[in-house]
This record gives C-alpha cells, sequence and structure tokens, in this order.
C-alpha cells in the first residue's frame, strides 16, 4: 500500500503581543509492503517535507524513516529502523540520524527477549559555530506477558542499554532550533531538561 498527501495551512494567531501569519506546505509519501513466501517480512518506508513561510522564522524540514522486519524463523525475527532529519531556519541547521538494529527471540509465548545495537549523529552548523554529538552502544530487553482472565494482562519489561557519546563545538554560542519537549518527562512536573 502507498499514498501521498499534501495539507496546505494558513494561519494567522496573537503570540506574545505580537500578530503571527503564515502559510505552512506539507507533503508526505509513505509505503507499506509485506513480501516473502507467507508474506511474512515487512518494509515500511515514509519520508515527508514541510515548508514554512512566515515573516519572523520561515523554515524547512525534511523528515525519512525506515523500518523492515524479517521473520528467519517463526519464533526469530529481526528489526533494523533508520530515521533521518534535517531542519533548516536562516543560516541554522540541524541534521539527525538515528539507526537500531534488533535481534528479537520468543522462547514462549509469553517470554520474548532483545539484543539491541543502535547509533545516533546529530550535526547543526550556523554561521558563528559548528558541531556535533555521536552516540553508539547496545544492550538487551526481556518482556514477559500473562494473561489474567479474559479482560487483564500482566506484563513486566526491561532494557539495560550501553551507550558511548562523543560531543565536539567549535564556537562561543550553541544554537538548538526545533527541540520538542513535554512537560513533566525528564524532571519536576513543571520542567524539563534540554538535550543539550
Amino acid at each position: 500500500g502507498s499514498s501521498a498527501n499534501y495539507t496546505f495551512n494558513q494561519y494567522s494567531r496573537q503570540d506574545v503581543g505580537s500578530l503571527g501569519e503564515g502559510n505552512d506546505h506539507s507533503f508526505s509519501l509513505a509505503n507499506n509492503e509485506s513480501f516473502g513466501d507467507r508474506s511474512q517480512h515487512s518494509l515500511l518506508t515514509s519520508a515527508s517535507y514541510v515548508h514554512r513561510e512566515n515573516q519572523f522564522d520561515p523554515s524547512d524540514d525534511y523528515n525519512a524513516h525506515g523500518n523492515l522486519d524479517l521473520e528467519h524463523r517463526p519464533n526469530l525475527n529481526s528489526i533494523y529502523d533508520f530515521t533521518f532529519d534535517r531542519y533548516k531556519t536562516g543560516d541554522f541547521t540541524a541534521d539527525n540520524y538515528n539507526a537500531q538494529a534488533q535481534l528479537r527471540h520468543q522462547l514462549y509465548e509469553s517470554l520474548t527477549s532483545a539484543l539491541i545495537v543502535q547509533g545516533a549523529d546529530s550535526e547543526i552548523s550556523d554561521n558563528d559555530s559548528e558541531g556535533s554529538t555521536r552516540r553508539f552502544g547496545g544492550g538487551f530487553s526481556e518482556t514477559y506477558t500473562k494473561r489474567l482472565g479474559l479482560e487483564h494482562r500482566l506484563r513486566v519489561s526491561n532494557t539495560l542499554l550501553a551507550e558511548h557519546v562523543e560531543t565536539q563545538w567549535d564556537g562561543q554560542t550553541l544554537s538548538i532550533a526545533d527541540e520538542t519537549h513535554t512537560f513533566g518527562t525528564g524532571g519536576p512536573a513543571d520542567s524539563f531538561f534540554l538535550n543539550q
């Protein structure tokens, strides 16, 4: 199955005492495919582009994602995941790459184990400075699921990961743009921690 979408959004809003007006153009493509003699393998790919036109912070945002799930045996499969994001506004550019591979084994119907290898690269630059953060590592996870009657289920899971992180920075000021957060996650209820 495949899909293609375009969305146009025109907005006008009052923001901290000033009036903001702009247009957003969003394009997206997605493809979902099953293959193999029993359709036991799946490949999901998607890409999107958002162009924002306004007076103060026009921007371009590119996203791509791929997920490949291969079933080697009925109780053994491998999963490969890749994500790319580029955000650009003015002279600021941020590129983010994330990749993960898992080998997942189901010993019993209720017990699933996985070996995980993952890596990420983040590169940011503007007219005054540039920097990067690279991380790679791996670990394992265990998930136990037990059905309790017809309407309830008990699930216990744990994950242990170890990562190596390298950060390089050349400049006086570190600029971060388009960093989204949710209050109450990773900090007290009325705050959050910045990624950098």
